[in-house]
């Protein structure tokens, strides 16, 4: 930079004295003077014997454009892009070079102020990809925020980079970006060993950050231990209708490239209550364990969902190996279970009460069965009993929903009844809730066949906790209704939970 301040004070005292520039005879003592324009110009190339400064051709003593080894001369303003040293490192495709532009205003001079570098980003990790030999690339975007010229004098990798880190392009050296313009480099990683970071190192006419390192850094796991991969490790079904099958890929990889990969065992992860991820997800084909698998080795998998129940499901998939990063991985299942359309279940039963801060629960007992058995009642203590064809989701109830502080509703589902008498009774679980006492409330019970309403029962008052509504019987085929309307206390009984 002092020597750029130098030519320019030399460049301006030479125009300060110089009599040729001056349009006005009478005050130049000469009769033969002419007005001079100076050249325009954009590089120091457009100005055979001087500098191109503040867009104009400056003359200055002993000036060669084709030798200054300071700033680079026109020999040195056009340079092929450089592709990485390794020809083996770089994909078979070479992008185009970066267009560098430079701003200029309406007068066609480059816009004085000063320079102001921005690089994005300035951290780089590359995520390996188990099983993936190919290179991988990243293009770093340098910026000219400021409103003069940035001049770009070098481009190179720091002192202690790894060799995993090459070019793939370079913009021609030294660059110059006008106000807000752009350039890019292209970086590419490819896995070798040894492996650590890199630190690209561009310098520049930036006063105030004449050097930027952008550090680059890799996930890679070259050879030296067992290493397991999980592509992807999070499977959302979204919403699927209770009964159907929904399926989705996922790839089990050995990421070592020399060294096998045992997995000993997979496991469901416990959730509430201990409770295990429900086996209403399912690997196919199911793994065979212990397993292993050699170096670079992947295995292709599906993950099926068929919710039995609406409601949210979750939990993880784990798969115990000998990565001594990750002896556990896991894969994240998810998936929402949603009620089929009303017009295609047999027995649809909805309930509903009016007072926040308690608890009303529905009790739909199979025929011949008996209510709070863990058998023949589906309630919020036996959500989806399996009745009817062992193994058939649809001759087996479903409640959708256990509404346990105020209002409802309560669903419960049965798609394709078997024959008999169906008993429908409402039972009051408790009167407050939390500390909140919600006392008496009204019910009211809808029953639907096929998506068309049979009845309407209540609204029924049940005053207190252990209240029992006995509310109709459904005899199916043919789903004939008959109303009952029987209260009584019916004690809470030990719930059927399966743990």
């Amino acid at each position: 930079m002092r020597r750029w301040a130098a030519v320019i004070a030399v460049a301006t005292a030479a125009l300060a004295v110089s009599p040729g520039c001056s349009s006005d005879k009478e005050g130049s003592g000469t009769e033969d003077a002419v007005e001079v324009t100076p050249a325009e110009c954009f590089l120091d190339g457009d100005c055979p014997s001087g500098k191109c400064i503040d867009g104009q051709c400056v003359s200055l003593p002993g000036w060669d454009a084709g030798t200054d080894d300071t700033t680079g001369g026109p020999d040195t303003l056009a340079q092929d892009i450089v592709v990485g040293s390794d020809a083996e490192d770089a994909p078979g495709d070479v992008p185009p070079e970066p267009e560098v532009v430079q701003q200029q205003d309406g007068s066609g001079k480059p816009q004085g102020g000063q320079p102001d570098i921005m690089v994005d980003p300035l951290s780089y990790m590359f995520t390996y990809v188990p099983g993936v030999n190919n290179p991988e690339i990243k293009a770093v975007t340098i910026y000219n925020e400021g409103t003069g010229t940035l001049l770009i004098n070098e481009i190179k990798w720091a002192t202690g980079s790894s060799s995993e880190f090459t070019f793939m392009a370079l913009p021609p050296l030294p660059a110059q970006l006008g106000a807000f313009q752009q350039t890019a480099v292209t970086v590419v990683f490819k896995e070798k060993s040894p492996h650590g970071p890199g630190k690209l190192l561009i310098a520049s006419n930036d006063l105030d950050e004449p050097e930027v390192l952008v550090e680059f850094t890799s996930q890679s796991k070259v050879g030296d231990q067992p290493c397991i991969g999980l592509s992807p490790t999070i499977l959302n079904f979204g919403q699927v209708v209770r009964g159907e099958t929904k399926a989705l890929p996922f790839t089990l990889s050995n990421c070592s490239g020399t060294l096998p990969l045992k997995v000993s065992k997979i496991t469901r992860s416990k959730g509430f209550f201990g409770m295990e991820l429900t086996d209403e997800f399912q690997i196919v084909p199911a793994p065979a364990t212990p397993m292993v698998l050699s170096a670079n080795q992947t295995v292709d998998y599906e993950v099926t969902y068929t919710p039995g129940l609406a409601g949210a499901d979750s939990g993880d998939f784990e798969f115990h190996n000998n990565d001594p990063t990750a002896s556990i991985a896991k894969l994240h299942v998810q998936g929402v279970g949603v009620p089929p359309p009303l017009e295609d279940i047999g027995i649809h039963i909805e309930l509903d009460w009016d007072k926040d801060s308690c608890d009303v629960d529905l009790h739909l007992v199979r025929p011949g069965g008996t209510l709070f058995d863990c058998e023949s009642d589906c309630y919020y203590a036996n959500m989806n009993p399996d009745w009817g064809v062992q193994g058939s989701y649809l001759d087996d109830p479903f409640l959708d929903y256990d509404d346990v502080d105020g209002y409802g509703p309560e669903n419960t589902n049965l798609s394709e009844p078997i024959p008999g008498t169906y008993l429908v009774t409402m039972h009051y679980y408790n009167d407050s809730y939390e500390g909140w006492s919600g006392g008496a409330t009204n019910a009211t019970v809808r029953v639907y066949s096929y998506g068309n309403l049979i009845g309407t029962f209540g609204p029924t008052l049940l005053q207190n906790t252990d209240k029992t509504w006995d509310v109709c019987k459904i005899q199916w085929p043919g789903a004939g209704i008959t109303e009952l309307g029987n209260i009584y206390e019916a004690p809470t009984q030990p719930a059927c939970f399966p743990w």
